[in-house]
């Protein structure tokens, strides 16, 4: 079982790595909150096709049902609020930057894991966690360590990164109340509705400004919110299998990818700090892997 939770943790690592990049070309098309509300909407629609599989696996009831609602919703909430700061984030400067910043997550949910749900953490994993985000920190922050002169993608990022930490644990009480296809399209429709609000204005404005069908913004929007989709539903399956410490870990090992993208196609430059911070993190992958 731990060999098919770590293959599906790289599965979903992988797809939510292109998921990113892809984001950062639809961005410099679009208005970052006209972008989300797309990639939003076609996540709720790849999701909804699974409705048929969730129901025949039959929805908890009683006090499971209340307490799958209840945390799903908060996953949802706080996770909505990390789309809108990473988005943000990668409209206002580098994907390099957010990107791999906001992915820092994986240590509030693995701590708040520890701490709450007694979740231990063997030696190796522990090793792999601090390579992978001793990493990650030499490819995010400033060459002169100054915190106060990150940038706003960096800002944003560390935004993200508390919002989603918090959305990820109260993500595994759901999953295990109602499976990992159930808490796949309820979050992901709830996380929608909480958009709502933040997105659906700008979207109104675009529409009346400017040609708002263009064939590759669709296109680019579709592909993210499927990979979103798929990616969440394979790693939901790997955190029921065996948690959230070791899943959250892998998928941690996603800037390397990013940033090398990043590199090949946005031209975003790497420094030698940056360079090591990537070898640092596919280090903590592998170790994690094994």
């Amino acid at each position: 079982m731990i060999g098919l939770a770590i293959f599906l943790s790289i599965l979903s690592m992988l797809m939510w790595a292109a998921s990113d990049f892809l984001t950062k070309f639809l961005v410099d098309l679009h208005d970052h909150r006209v972008a989300l509300f797309l990639v939003q909407f076609f996540a709720v629609a790849c999701a909804l096709l699974l409705l048929p599989a969730t129901l025949s696996g039959g929805i908890p009831t009683g006090p499971a049902l209340t307490r799958f609602i209840a945390f799903s919703s908060i996953s949802a909430a706080a996770s909505a609020a990390a789309w809108v700061f990473f988005y943000k984030g990668v409209r206002e400067g580098l994907l390099s930057v957010s990107q791999p910043i906001s992915s820092l997550w994986v240590v509030i949910t693995v701590s708040l894991s520890f701490v709450f749900f007694g979740e231990r953490l063997g030696l190796r994993v522990v090793a792999g966690m601090a390579l992978s985000v001793a990493g990650i920190v030499l490819i995010s922050l400033p060459a002169s360590g100054d915190l106060k002169k990150m940038k706003t993608d960096a800002v944003y990022g560390l935004l993200a990164m508390g919002a989603w930490g918090v959305g990820m644990f109260f993500l595994k009480p759901a999953i295990l109340d109602g499976g990992p296809l159930l808490s796949t399209v309820f979050v992901r429709a709830m996380e929608f509705l909480f958009l709502l609000p933040v997105c659906l204005p700008h979207v109104i404005a675009a529409r009346r400004k400017y040609a708002f069908g263009a064939r590759r913004i669709f296109l680019l929007s579709g592909a993210i919110g499927a990979l979103n989709t798929v990616a969440f539903v394979v790693y939901n399956k790997a955190v029921s299998q065996v948690g959230l410490s070791v899943p959250s870990v892998i998928i941690s090992g996603s800037p390397a990818a990013v940033v090398a993208l990043a590199y090949l196609f946005h031209k975003e430059r790497l420094s030698a700090r940056q360079a090591v911070g990537v070898a640092l993190a596919v280090a903590g992958l592998v170790l994690v892997s094994l």
